[in-house]
């Protein structure tokens, strides 16, 4: 009796499974397919502003976490439209984009979403591109201020001397030729440190 049952319904739940397996391949078909593509960047200090390895490490996790919040900012998706050009809106191409600090590491994981595959990958390379040459134009500016400032005191203090030696040379008494020329030495020793200084800038640039 319940095998006669089985054997009257079985053909409904055949059919229903056929409905529901087409209809599913219909629904597919329609859906516009997302392709993801990934890239890894590593966050890594100077060797030059290194100082424990402990120490080094929450540095560089530290910087990481800050780079992660940085990359998706509005100047960083502007250059990689313009890049790219790219007909979208800064805000529309951050939602394509998730950028993850991997914990516990110094990896920047950056993921990017889009209906096409080469459009993906073209960011979320260009984005890192972009963003790498934001960080070194920064780095360099730093570096560049410093340097300059250094210069002008250089220039100053090189001034210096050469008006104390000026006057020594044209010192009515000798005690006076003494006075200046400790001055000059003083500003000579000044000299030295500065330029100590701007070796140190100059070899951590």
């Amino acid at each position: 009796k319940y095998l006669a049952l089985f054997w009257q319904w079985a053909w409904l739940i055949a059919l229903v499974g056929i409905l529901a397996a087409v209809s599913a391949y219909f629904v597919s078909q329609q859906i516009t397919p997302v392709f993801e593509a990934a890239t890894t960047v590593l966050v890594n200090e100077a060797p030059g502003t290194q100082t424990s390895d402990y120490q080094s490490l929450i540095a560089s996790e530290r910087l990481t976490k800050t780079y992660a919040e940085m990359m998706t900012k509005n100047p960083i998706m502007e250059e990689t439209l313009q890049l790219l050009g790219l007909d979208l809106e800064a805000n529309t191409l951050r939602e394509m984009i998730t950028v993850s600090p991997v914990t516990n590491t110094q990896l920047i994981e950056v993921v990017v979403e889009s209906t096409d595959p080469q459009a993906a990958t073209m960011i979320a390379n260009t984005v890192v591109e972009v963003f790498k040459a934001e960080v070194e134009a920064v780095q360099s500016n730093r570096y560049d201020q410093s340097k300059e400032s250094l210069e002008t005191k250089l220039a100053e203090v090189e001034a210096e001397i050469e008006n104390y030696n000026a006057l020594a040379s044209n010192a009515e008494t000798e005690s006076q030729r003494v006075e200046y020329f400790a001055r000059a030495n003083q500003y000579r020793e000044t000299y030295y440190s500065l330029m100590e200084l701007y070796e140190s800038v100059w070899m951590s640039e």
